[in-house]
């Protein structure tokens, strides 16, 4: 497959070995990043995309390992409509480390891939009548199906900081928390969503063995006994299945 380039120095692009499918852009001239900078790195080179395929540009696996830069867009996709003189592909780096980063001029920290593509033809329904995974945050298994057939759901009540009724909310097994008081209107903050910060937090009035954490690492802080970060909490089908009745009580912090 022919594809048109233009290059600083008339050379073509290359691939590093016979089997590699990414090939490499080299820095033209030195770059220097301050500690936390942003720039964007020229390559003044120029691809013309082959027709119904796309370009994917991603840093080199041991880019951060070596500069300690970050490609800040994470995949750069190009099309076959930036392929004019002007369009030259340049690299959104920031530096994440404490220290001067120096790239000197030639060193390959970018790869390419071309990738064949289909255009779709979207046609617009109603209705996709296909069966619930359960939104965003969850995985097509066999054991999320079970669950969501089974369990369904469970009526939780929201105080607020007074221990003012709010609301009460019917809750999904298979999400946490904090999502499902936001969808209910309830005014919760949050932040990092995973467990850290702490700006989700609420107080277990009662039934606090209907719940479970579902967290791969500890608090930033201790919490107390009676207190649950929402975005990590979720309900314990194992203690609903045998006390379906169980009352759930939960105290926001504002």
């Amino acid at each position: 497959m022919k594809v048109r380039i233009k290059t600083p120095d008339n050379e073509p692009l290359f691939y590093e070995t016979p089997w590699a499918c990414w090939f490499d852009f080299k820095c033209v001239w030195e770059h220097i990043f301050e500690p936390g900078e942003f720039k964007l790195v020229e390559t003044w080179t120029v691809v013309e995309v082959p027709v119904w395929h796309v370009l994917q540009i991603v840093p080199r696996s041991s880019t951060y390992k070596k500069h300690w830069l970050i490609q800040v867009n994470s995949v750069w996709i190009i099309d076959r409509d930036y392929a004019w003189d002007n369009d030259t592909i340049k690299f959104p780096y920031m530096n994440m480390s404490w220290q001067r980063q120096i790239i000197e001029d030639g060193t390959r920290i970018w790869q390419g891939l071309l990738v064949k593509i289909e255009k779709a033809d979207f046609e617009v329904v109603e209705s996709m009548w296909n069966k619930d995974r359960g939104g965003f945050w969850t995985t097509w298994t066999k054991e999320n199906l079970t669950t969501k057939q089974e369990i369904k759901t469970k009526k939780i009540t929201i105080k607020d900081s007074s221990w003012v009724f709010l609301k009460e909310i019917d809750v999904r097994v298979w999400e946490n928390l904090l999502r499902q008081i936001q969808d209910a209107w309830i005014d919760i903050p949050y932040a990092c969503s995973n467990g850290i910060c702490w700006a989700c937090m609420c107080t277990i009035e009662t039934g606090g063995e209907a719940l479970k954490k579902d967290l791969l690492m500890e608090p930033g802080l201790p919490l107390a006994e009676e207190e649950i970060l929402t975005c990590v909490w979720w309900l314990n089908k194992e203690v609903l299945e045998h006390d379906p009745n169980r009352e759930i009580i939960l105290q926001t912090f504002y």
